[in-house]
Parts: structure tokens; sequence; C-alpha cells
């Protein structure tokens, strides 16, 4: 008989698991390494401008006199709050005056200066909420749904020198009635929850008739490497003898690539030594 995990990874059928893969035993040394400067990260976490509804016309080519200001992370109702526009939804029963909000369209606005000297230049946002669409400088760059995922765009062909202009659309919080979905105590209420993918105590549980809309996490201009460190996978296999298992993928030009993986392992919420390591890698493709 097949275990419940044997019968998820058969109906799942994973490609591959990087715990599966012939381990490289890299040696550690006391200290912390030397890394190498990257190329320029410019924040644009900070204000933004905050606007309800309008035209995608309208929004993409005129001067926003309707704007609040609103703050990069941070929420739609926490801008609306901090103006004024709502009281505080944490009060009573003020949740319902707020919660109008969460089903409108709302769009927000960045202006910021053409970095100098970087190279592949790309926009990433490390996670809005929870549908969305990126225009910059009137192009637009891609839509996204889900909290989670972040999303990053390349801009080099869409930057202008001098100011640069960011607008995103917030679209609606999903709503639909549930009918007994997925269970008879969610009966009338909003389920929309169940087509997109947001934390459940924002949209599916405790605030579930005031879900939260907005860039919430951080948002950034950043040049690329020629190599990238991509979807790092940390896994501690054996504590007391401090065996850990490092899995991620670098992705440069197709071959002839070449350097050293530099690393630094130190504590952050507790005093020990730091250790690093320095590990030869190249490129394993050849045609």
């Amino acid at each position: 008989m097949l275990s419940l995990d044997q019968h998820d990874r058969a109906n799942f059928n994973p490609a591959f698991s990087p715990l599966q893969r012939r381990p490289e035993i890299i040696s550690l040394q006391p200290g912390v390494a030397a890394h190498p400067v990257g190329p320029p990260v410019i924040s644009l976490d900070g204000a933004w401008d905050l606007a309800e509804g309008g035209t995608e016309l309208a929004r993409l080519s005129t001067v926003w006199t309707d704007a609040l200001p609103a703050k990069v992370p941070g929420s739609v109702h926490t801008a609306l709050m901090e103006a004024g526009r709502i009281p505080d939804p944490y009060v009573g029963r003020n949740d319902e005056i707020a919660r109008t909000e969460s089903f409108k369209t709302w769009w927000m606005k960045c202006l910021f200066i053409r970095p100098k000297d970087t190279v592949d230049t790309h926009l990433t946002f490390d996670g809005i909420c929870d549908a969305c669409t990126v225009w910059l400088n009137g192009h637009q760059l891609g839509t996204h749904q889900g909290m989670f995922a972040d999303l990053s765009y390349r801009i080099e062909p869409y930057l202008v020198d001098g100011e640069n202009t960011v607008i995103v659309r917030l679209d609606p919080a999903p709503y639909r009635e549930s009918d007994n979905e997925p269970n008879p105590f969610f009966t009338g209420m909003n389920v929309g929850w169940l087509d997109t993918a947001v934390i459940n105590n924002i949209y599916g549980w405790h605030y579930i008739d005031l879900p939260s809309l907005g860039i919430w996490q951080s948002v950034r201009i950043e040049g690329r490497p020629s190599v990238c460190i991509e979807d790092p996978f940390i896994a501690a296999m054996e504590t007391t003898g401090g065996l850990v298992r490092l899995y991620l993928t670098l992705r440069g030009k197709k071959q002839g690539w070449q350097g050293n993986l530099i690393g630094t392992v130190a504590p952050e919420n507790f005093k020990g030594p730091a250790h690093y390591f320095s590990h030869s890698v190249h490129s394993t493709e050849t045609g």
C-alpha cells in the first residue's frame, strides 16, 4: 500500500528535487569573506501617489490632481487612513466603512531619475497584493495576480534620461459569494480568495470582509550582473555537525563563463563566529 507521501509524489509528478542531486563538499573557513561590490540598486520604497479609479488613458497621460500620499511597502487602507479618508479599521465596526475600498480600482505612481552605470536594468517588485498591471513611461511591462511572487521586468528599452514614471494599477479584490464552498461555514461570504494566492488572514479568514490591496513589499531598480544567483535553497541536514545543503541556480550567458561562488555564513539573532566559503564554478553548457 502506498503512503500519503507516495500518493502525493505520484500525483504531482515532480521533475526534480534539489536534495536528489549528488552534493559537492565545500569546506568552511573562519571569518567573513571579501564579497565583491554588486551592480547598483536604487530603492523605490517610500512615498508614492495613490489615486482612485479613472481610465487607463487618463492615468497614463495626464497629471493626477486627486492623488493621496501612500507609503511603499504598505496598503491602500493604511494610506487612506493616514490621509483621513477612512477611520481606523481596527476600531469597533470601522471595517464595514473601509470595506468598500477593497473593491475599487486603485492606481499608484512613482517618479525616479534614470540610474547611472547600470547594465541590463530591471524593475523589481518583491510583492504586490493582489492583481496588478505595471507600466514604465507609458509602456506596459506586464500583469500579475498573487501576492507572493516577485515581479521583475527588464526596462532598459523604455528608460529615458532624467525623470521616469512607474505606474501600477491595482485591480479590485476578487469577489464571489460562497454556496457551501469550501464548506457550509462560508455560505454567503466572499470566497474570491479561492481564485488567487493570498495569505488567508488577509482574504480568507480574520479579515475576509476587508481584503487588503497594495504594494506590500519593497520595489527597486537594479542592474544585473553577467551571472545571476537565482532561487537559493538551503536545508539543514545535521545540526550537531553543521552539515547544510545549499542548492542554487547560476544564470549567465550560455557558455564560457567561470568564477568563484563566495558566501558568508553568520548568526543573525544570536552570537557566534562567522565562516565563509569560496568555490570555483563554471558554465556546464557546451552548445
